[in-house]
């Protein structure tokens, strides 16, 4: 057990450490916004970019999931869906920590939120680092976003859109071998490779962890509407 709790630790550390140095060259671009005034043009707008690949991410990693649900029993198909929840999963986790974003329910609690951090901005001079500082929206639903979970949007960003595309090429090969199919239930082998933490973060070194999470079942999904299919495809 000792061996299969250090792989776990591990794994904690990699997605703690995901976005390595960029992070803090995002926040120095933070900071910088917010002492000039410019949040609302050089913040806000790349924030809210991050907000809507992670929500087109969740989108089509659902669909994903449902088009691969009849071909669980397949190794290679469950290899494949387990290593895309990974992917979205490392990066909504992120993004629900509390000293990142706060869910804004209604247009009450978010004034309460901007008169507190109005406040502090005219006594310090800054906004605080929990507190909201931006607003942006994935779908329906609004989040207060804090400094530490802009500068932390802004250095994922690219992470985000690499995983969106492997799920946009996993999700058409797939499509191609359903319907290449001859009895519906046996797919023919797929022609693209599996998706990798190297895929979307150009860091090989990050395959091992992948792995071991993988292996131990670690890959847990946290998204809402994700989690059913971890849960599902085990009753398939």
């Amino acid at each position: 057990m000792a061996g299969v709790s250090q792989m776990l630790s591990e794994f904690q550390t990699w997605i703690n450490g995901l976005v390595g140095s960029r992070l803090d060259a995002a926040l120095v671009t933070v900071r910088a916004a917010m002492q000039g005034g410019t949040v609302d043009t050089d913040v806000q707008p790349r924030v809210q970019a991050f907000a809507t690949t992670l929500g087109d991410l969740h989108t089509k990693t659902i669909a994903y999931a449902e088009t691969a649900r009849p071909f669980i029993s397949d190794p290679d198909v469950e290899d494949r869906v387990r290593r895309s929840l990974f992917a979205y999963n490392t990066l909504y986790r992120q993004w629900t920590d509390k000293a990142l974003t706060q869910r804004l329910e209604g247009e009450d609690q978010f004034l309460k939120y901007k008169e507190v951090v109005g406040r502090y901005q005219e006594v310090v001079g800054v906004a605080p680092m929990v507190g909201i500082l931006v607003v942006v929206a994935i779908g329906s639903v609004a989040y207060g976003v804090s400094e530490a979970g802009a500068a932390w949007a802004m250095a994922a960003e690219s992470d985000a859109k690499k995983a969106l595309a492997q799920i946009d090429l996993q999700a058409r090969d797939l499509d191609a071998r359903v319907a290449a199919s001859k009895d519906g239930r046996t797919l023919p082998p797929a022609t693209v490779p599996v998706p990798s933490p190297s895929t979307w973060t150009g860091d090989a070194s990050m395959d091992t962890a992948l792995k071991a999470a993988v292996g131990l079942g670690a890959v847990v999904a946290v998204g809402a509407g994700v989690a059913w299919w971890l849960s599902g495809s085990r009753r398939s």
